[in-house]
């Protein structure tokens, strides 16, 4: 008979305290008070035989879920942080959670229950504070005269499930539950009454019980897990909105905006100061909108968020731009340039000089178009700057400067300096204003690429804005080498997207030219399943029009033209527009007609 130690920490009742220490008054166990802190040594029998991590990994290698070297390098991590190894495949993204659950459940012989499994109601809510349970991951699932059922997100725990049986002085059935439900059913069940702050509406006029509501656990909790989920799904935004009774939490995922779980609406006030202290703003501030940048390390990946506030009828919104520097791929096919338009755009950057201005709304994927850009033209014999408000992204190669108009340092002088430092190539987050404008033609005449951002409707429409800001038409003519516009439609997801024989009749209203090709491919639609969240769709594509400034629209310019007569010119030229290239993506199976339809509408 082999024995082995565990320890125990509870935070108990005067009455269980009393209790526990009656049942353990024996030879076998050591027993330290301290308060209401009991800590307890148990020598207890090896009576679960589960196995090892390792064999688990063996197991993974045959399914083909885990390649060999995706082994040995999670291997080198359960050594090193002692985390179980289907959290460590996880955190290396070489594998799904769902995947690994299900795989492990399969490999043990137990159950997997999912969010919708758990219980409504706390079991065996006297013995366990949230904090164990939090510790180890753990929830108790149900309970009768012998048995235990636990749900475990480390079912290799074979020490907790011991100490378990010993303590409960039951037989404990293990099944598996994902970190980010049990979590969540944890919050929901045994911590309504962890914290006040449920109960009691704070007064959000004294700034000091905001500070102390703020640092409470289960707002800290709630916070950190938004902050998760976005990551989880990918999302790039998470808009937090006060409403009459409630609060919504939405995350914008692929461009669409999908709710989430709302927390208790008296919770609101804590949850926006949580925020705004960890982002350095002022919590006693909320009549004026604010800004602010928050920098965490989730799972092993460095993120970066952008907080917005701004006054509104119930309280504070909150929108949280979420950067996740491991997740963008600065590759122009990865943006969704096909050869031909990599070609033309390609043919811009050879430029030695000239402006090249990327069009479209805010979160067309401008900034991640220039930045691919800056890489592709990045080298030792270039020098390169850029002027960014705020700087999204680091570049390796290239000098990023932060303008801060609130200091005074704007684009314009930001601009002014960057011309005194020798540059080759000059990267300008947006034009705002006719005096960035004129500074960036400046550099062009001076024999400098310039890529800039510009908020216009299409190509052609941005030859309008510049002269409507009051750029000289012979400038506007004489330093823009193109304009691209782009926006981003969501792709199909490729695990249940299925063919669709409707599409043609809907392209034969908006184009009959392509009708017999759209018959020789294998346009699709939307399903949903696991992968996709059942939305149909993962991950997004940009679809763009590159118009270069031919000779023909230079006269144009000058002879003060508009927007239709400049695009007739680009298209005659060979210019593929917007509509045609989404259309070319739906055809294709990228994206569908109606995606395309919403971002480039026909007149």
């Amino acid at each position: 008979m082999v024995f082995n130690s565990a320890y125990l920490t509870y935070t108990l009742s005067d009455f269980l305290l009393t209790t526990i220490i009656k049942s353990l008054n024996n030879d076998n166990c050591v027993i330290i008070l301290a308060e209401k802190l009991l800590v307890v040594k148990i020598h207890v029998m090896e009576t679960h035989n589960i196995p090892s991590p390792e064999a688990f990994g063996e197991y993974l290698i045959e399914k083909g879920l885990l390649s060999n070297a995706g082994f040995a390098r999670a291997s080198q991590m359960v050594e090193s942080t002692q985390a179980p190894l289907h959290k460590i495949v996880e955190r290396l993204g070489l594998a799904k959670e769902e995947i690994l659950l299900n795989a492990l459940s399969k490999y043990l012989g137990i159950g997997f229950l999912s969010r919708e499994d758990l219980p409504d109601e706390p079991i065996c809510d006297n013995l366990f504070t949230p904090v164990y349970l939090k510790k180890h991951c753990l929830l108790p699932i149900y309970e009768d005269a012998e048995k235990v059922q636990i749900a475990f997100a480390n079912p290799f725990d074979a020490q907790t499930i011991k100490t378990l049986e010993f303590y409960l002085k039951k037989n404990i059935k293990p099944v598996i539950a994902s970190t980010r439900d049990i979590e969540w059913a944890i919050q929901v069940l045994y911590e309504q009454t962890d914290s006040n702050i449920e109960n009691e509406k704070p007064t959000t006029d004294d700034v000091e019980t905001l500070k102390n509501l703020a640092t409470e656990q289960p707002v800290i909790r709630f916070v950190n897990r938004l902050i998760e989920t976005a990551i989880e799904k990918r999302a790039s935004d998470i808009h937090i909105e006060p409403q009459e009774r409630t609060i919504q939490i939405r995350y914008r995922v692929d461009g669409a905006l999908i709710k989430s779980d709302p927390p208790s609406p008296t919770m609101a006030p804590a949850i926006i100061s949580r925020i705004k202290i960890m982002a350095s703003l002022n919590i006693a501030e909320r009549r004026l909108p604010q800004d602010g940048r928050i920098r965490t390390n989730v799972r092993g990946s460095e993120i970066d968020l952008r907080v917005s506030t701004t006054p509104s009828l119930y309280g504070e919104s909150v929108v949280i731009r979420v950067l996740d520097k491991t997740s963008v791929i600065l590759d122009f096919s990865e943006l969704g340039f096909d050869d031909k338009t990599l070609e033309r755009y390609q043919s811009l950057l050879n430029r030695p000089n000239g402006i090249i201005l990327v069009t479209g709304p805010t979160g067309s994927g401008k900034t991640t178009t220039l930045y691919t850009s800056l890489k592709s033209l990045d080298n030792e014999h270039r020098k390169i700057f850029s002027v960014e408000d705020p700087i999204e992204y680091q570049l390796n190669g290239v000098t990023q400067i932060h303008a801060q108009p609130q200091i005074g340092f704007d684009f314009p002088r930001a601009l002014r300096s960057i011309l005194r430092q020798d540059p080759d190539i000059i990267m300008i987050g947006e034009i705002r204003d006719r005096e960035t404008a004129d500074i960036a033609i400046q550099a062009s005449l001076t024999g400098h690429l310039v890529l800039a951002t510009l908020h216009t409707n299409s190509a052609a429409a941005t030859i309008t804005r510049l002269l409507d800001m009051g750029v000289e038409d012979y400038l506007v003519a004489s330093t823009t080498a193109g304009v691209v516009a782009q926006r981003l439609v969501r792709k199909l997801c490729t695990h249940c997207a299925v063919n669709d024989e409707t599409i043609i009749d809907l392209i034969r209203h908006v184009n009959p030219d392509i009708v017999d090709r759209a018959k020789t491919l294998s346009p699709k639609k939307p399903i949903g399943c696991n992968v996709c969240q059942n939305t149909g769709f993962r991950g997004r594509t940009s679809i763009l029009e590159i118009m270069p400034i031919s000779p023909e629209i230079r006269r144009s310019i000058v002879s003060e033209t508009n927007d239709a007569k400049i695009e007739k010119i680009a298209k005659y030229q060979g210019m593929t527009t917007m509509l045609e290239a989404g259309l070319n993506k739906a055809l294709s199976g990228v994206t569908t007609f109606h995606e395309v339809m919403q971002i480039a509408k026909v007149d």
